[in-house]
């Protein structure tokens, strides 16, 4: 976080996003690498995303689409149990939203946003899989 914060007209903000989102001003992108979008329930997130999203405005988001053992992705709005490797620590379990593409579609569509694209973008050296999802917010 701290590499980017001397950045000209980059405000860095470590908050729980959900709060921060229902509070926030509206933004003209909201991106989320890995983040958020991955790790908090989408009936949670979604909304504020869409509350703190201009009309028109875009979500980019990249997810898991399948894990580490090639497993995935889901086909229920549930969170699956994910093994998290962070350089120099002990793997530790996570539960992260690794789900089909017909049902980031619906979540999306449910709460107000109309997916633009979503692509798979597959490792090189591993099984892992991850879709980009760009969806703007409908007015």
């Amino acid at each position: 976080m701290f590499a980017y914060g001397a950045l000209p007209g980059l405000t860095l903000v470590q908050a729980d996003a959900v709060d921060y989102l229902r509070h926030a001003e509206e933004f003209d992108v909201i991106i989320s690498v890995h983040g958020a979008v991955c790790f908090t329930p989408p009936s949670l997130l979604l909304p504020g995303v869409f509350a703190a999203s201009r009309p028109g405005g875009l979500l980019a988001a990249s997810v898991l689409h399948t894990n580490y053992l090639d497993e995935g992705p889901s086909q229920a709005v549930e969170p699956s149990p994910q093994r998290l490797q962070i350089t120099g620590q002990e793997p530790d379990t996570v539960h992260r939203w690794v789900l089909a593409s017909a049902l980031w579609r619906w979540l999306l569509a449910e709460h107000g946003f109309t997916v633009t694209s979503l692509d798979r973008i597959d490792s090189e050296t591993d099984p892992t899989s991850c879709r980009l999802i760009r969806a703007t917010r409908e007015p």
